[in-house]
């Protein structure tokens, strides 16, 4: 337990502190850096709540980085719904998409 817990808080802060001169994180670059496979944290994350919401959590950080990244125009738009689309972000919640409640005023 203590070992997955480890693990989870080193996703976390892997996703937090990632270059964005290196681009956005991904789970597959993290699992890379500790000996995994993108599968193998699916998995855990499916059988470990607190890996579960380790997950979530970094899943909302790449989505943020995402939309930020799209309104700031460092990221084609086009790519980064396409990215979110394909992110399915919300998986571990029964597969179903979690909107995106984006409002621009202009002032």
């Amino acid at each position: 337990m203590r070992a997955r817990k480890q693990l989870a808080d080193k996703m976390i802060v892997f996703f937090q502190n990632y270059d964005a001169a290196e681009g956005v994180p991904s789970f597959e670059k993290f699992a890379d850096t500790v000996g995994y496979d993108g599968e193998e944290l699916r998995a855990l994350a499916e059988r470990d709540g607190y890996f579960a919401r380790a997950y979530r959590r970094c899943q909302s950080i790449l989505r943020d980085r995402l939309t930020d990244g799209a309104l700031l125009r460092r990221y084609d738009s086009s790519f980064c719904k396409y990215a979110l689309d394909s992110l399915k972000c919300a998986e571990l919640d029964g597969g179903e998409n979690t909107p995106l409640a984006v409002e621009v005023r202009i002032v």
